[in-house]
Formats: structure tokens, C-alpha cells, sequence
């Protein structure tokens, strides 16, 4: 942990706080200049009825991610979701 740059975050659904690396992958960005969005999943029949979800957003380009680090929406991509091989851990 010493020398690296962390971002914190609350997470709603767990009710736990969160740490990752203070870098969005994309642009290495730092995470702590983004915002915690509480975002809802695209499944089920209507966009009212996926889970919620608590991100952390990239200032940069608003890339999401969970508090397990992995990116979950890339808005530039049209659609709500990262592809498999763009979710980190």
C-alpha cells in the first residue's frame, strides 16, 4: 500500500467501503477526480428492473467501475456493458 495512489468509495448494495487503484485503465486517469453513480442494470424486461449497481466514474470519459475493480460500462461503446476482455479485477 505505501507509494500507491488508492481511491475509496462507499458501496450501497454491501454496505461496504471499497478500494482500488486510483488509475482508470483507459487513459490512467485518476479515479478519485470521478464521481460514485448508483446505476441500474439494462437485464431484465424493462431497464427499471436490473440490480443497482454503485460505481466509481472516470472523469475522463465515464468508464464505470464496481468495487471489484471491474468495468462495467463504457459509454462510448452505445450499449451499458464492457465486453469480457475490458473487465478488470
Amino acid at each position: 500500500v505505501l507509494g500507491m495512489r488508492l481511491v475509496l468509495f462507499f458501496e450501497e448494495e454491501s454496505g461496504n467501503w471499497k478500494c482500488l487503484e486510483d488509475v482508470c485503465p483507459h487513459r490512467c486517469a485518476p479515479l478519485s477526480e470521478g464521481r460514485v453513480v448508483v446505476s441500474r442494470s439494462d437485464e431484465g424486461e424493462d431497464n427499471n428492473c436490473g440490480p443497482v449497481k454503485t460505481c466509481l466514474q472516470c472523469a475522463y470519459h465515464g468508464w464505470e467501475f464496481d468495487g471489484g475493480g471491474s468495468c462495467l460500462k463504457i459509454p462510448q461503446r452505445g450499449g451499458d456493458h464492457a465486453s469480457e476482455n475490458e473487465k478488470r479485477t
